[in-house]
């Protein structure tokens, strides 16, 4: 049984508290406009109002849109679903797969579209109203998620849609789940949930309309020294884990999941260190799919750190099969989704029992004998989320790095705002990008809104506080027979700016935290700082990390706070780590 004991972790959240609290309730706080019943009617913004100016940013999809309603009377359908997600359930689809982008215009990671024969409807996050009002035509219907009076997708079919009626969608690109909720609220309704295989807006979006190519990035084999375990151990213990639960094979569908179990990472999906790829492990056999799967195999290795081809590395033919080879072998064969489902709902009709992660698409699902089907987080799912202390090492160093790019690029902004130099977030965006140019980045600019664990004002201000944190053991002066406690340890290093932190609000608990996290700072990004010559940004870094007095707490000129955060922040945090002990 495991425990997470707080102690400085309080400190920890009451400090992301403090700073929320300072920033948001300035002189009295901003207050937020709220509509007490939604206006559901298209173009339901300000720049679509008579005699307002479009933003340049707007993109007309009427045409895409009637191009796509033309299939609806062939296909039998009178509603249709667009979502963000790929055949992987990826949250950053690779540009090719950016289909809803495509339909509507909207660019943002979250949000889905539906056409139905005379409306059209784009759900989306705070994170991405202002984007959504500068980038869809006036045709569309803005669903403000978690608005007053905005309803949800079923709840909005319910009404536009007739009993009899079919909703459409690609089964490969609707989480299983998703798809089993959505077709039992709808047929309550007498609304049937209808499968289209051939996904629509793939058969008009075309490279001659300026669709992306597929991703192909090469792939790389990540040696023993970053990953810390082979895949032939980590293939050993999820074949263990199968057997614990009389699982016979595993349909592994997720990217993460399929380049951690492999030790390979590639490029196809901006952000993450990914390759389009399924894998379907059984007791005395591993199948790998890939696309352009003989080339990427049989290709020299890209980074200087890749020590072998993929095909070495997997101890497979440069034919992608297994022949002759006693060791494990990964038989990689070419990549098609349809021809995947086919090859899994034939394997899987001489077992018992096969594994299926959250994040597998309806179409993998229903390939399968519902009653054969054991789906849970995968043991890849879980034990990846266990670092291995190379993992744990490589993790630390890297943090280090960004840390120096980070306060390389916060001394310049600060520097440059207070020198009267012009800078937008686009602009800032950039120079970070580009002091970050060593590492692939793992977020893009958010624009306005109002996101959990982050406060985004419109046109004023927003922060969002997300220090990577590692869960580890924790020493304790008593011990408790069958109970181990764990707490907090802080991967990131950058300084918390003092400006933004309400001082008088700490005890001398929290202060000595945030003395301690400040002097780690200086300990651990200082050197690095040093090393790469960047004497601006260590001077910035020391000033802003100076010891804090219990005794004279300095308020280093932070706004008045006449109201309090919301407890929401704090419960976002207690239920992300409590649900990952």
């Amino acid at each position: 049984m495991a425990k997470l004991i707080m102690g400085n972790n309080w400190n920890f959240l009451f400090l992301c508290w403090s700073i929320v609290t300072a920033i948001v309730n300035v002189q009295g706080g901003l207050s937020r406009l709220k509509r007490e019943t939604a206006d559901l009617t298209p173009g339901n913004w300000d720049s679509c109002k008579p005699g307002a100016e479009a933003p340049p940013t707007r993109v007309n999809t009427a045409d895409r849109v009637t191009q796509l309603r033309n299939y609806f009377a062939t296909q039998g359908i009178q509603g249709y679903l667009i979502p963000n997600e790929d055949a992987h359930q990826s949250e950053y689809p690779s540009q090719y797969d950016k289909r809803r982008g495509y339909i509507s215009g909207f660019q943002g990671s979250a949000g889905f579209a539906v056409i139905t024969i005379d409306k059209q409807a784009l759900w989306t996050d705070g994170r991405y109203f202002l984007e959504a009002e500068d980038t869809l035509d006036c045709n569309w219907i803005l669903m403000r998620q978690n608005e007053p009076g905005v309803p949800t997708m079923i709840e909005w079919l319910k009404q536009e849609l007739s009993r009899g009626n079919f909703f459409g969608a690609s089964p490969f690109l609707i989480g299983s789940s998703d798809w089993k909720y959505y077709k039992e609220e709808l047929l309550k309704s007498g609304i049937y949930m209808d499968p289209v295989p051939d996904e629509l807006v793939d058969r008009f979006w075309s490279s001659g309309l300026g669709r992306p190519m597929q991703p192909n990035s090469p792939i790389n084999m990540l040696p023993m020294q970053f990953a810390g375990r082979s895949w032939q151990d980590k293939v050993k213990d999820m074949r263990e884990a199968m057997d614990e639960k009389e699982v016979d094979m595993m349909v592994v569908t997720s990217l993460d999941e399929t380049a951690w179990l492999f030790n390979l990472r590639a490029g196809d999906i901006d952000y993450n260190p990914f390759f389009i790829s399924y894998a379907i492990l059984e007791k005395d056999k591993i199948t790998l799919f890939l696309l352009e799967h003989l080339n990427k195999i049989t290709a020299e290795p890209t980074d200087e750190a890749a020590t072998s081809t993929v095909a070495v590395h997997l101890n497979t033919n440069n034919d992608g099969t297994c022949g002759g080879k006693t060791a494990d072998c990964v038989e990689v064969k070419a990549y098609n989704p349809a021809d995947v489902v086919n090859v899994v709902k034939t394997r899987a009709q001489t077992y018992n029992k096969v594994w299926l992660g959250y994040s597998c698409n309806q179409a993998v699902y229903s390939a399968i004998n519902e009653s054969k089907i054991h789906q849970d987080n995968t043991p890849i799912a879980t034990t990846k989320t266990r670092k291995n202390e190379v993992e744990v090492e490589g993790m630390k160093k890297s943090h280090i790095r960004d840390a120096v790019a980070l306060i390389t690029f916060l001394e310049k902004l600060e520097t440059d705002v207070k020198a009267g130099k012009k800078c937008t977030e686009l602009s800032a965006a950039d120079d970070l990008k580009q002091l970050r140019l060593y590492v692939k980045l793992s977020y893009f600019v958010i624009y306005g809104g109002k996101p959990e664990p982050g406060y985004y004002e419109d046109g004023q201000f927003g922060i969002r506080l997300e220090n990577i944190v590692m869960v580890k053991n924790a020493s304790t002066t008593y011990k408790f027979p069958g109970t181990q406690f764990l707490t907090f340890e802080h991967v990131t290093l950058v300084p918390y700016e003092p400006h933004l932190i309400k001082f008088d609000l700490l005890n001398e608990d929290q202060i000595e935290y945030l003395n301690d996290y400040n002097m780690r700072v200086r300990d651990q990004v200082g050197p690095e700082l040093k090393k790469q010559g960047k004497n601006a940004a260590y001077d910035w870094m020391m000033k802003k990390t100076e010891k804090i007095s219990v005794n004279n707490k300095d308020t280093s000129g932070a706004n008045t706070i006449n109201i309090t955060l919301p407890l929401i922040i704090i419960a976002f945090f207690l239920e992300y780590f409590f649900s990952n002990v």
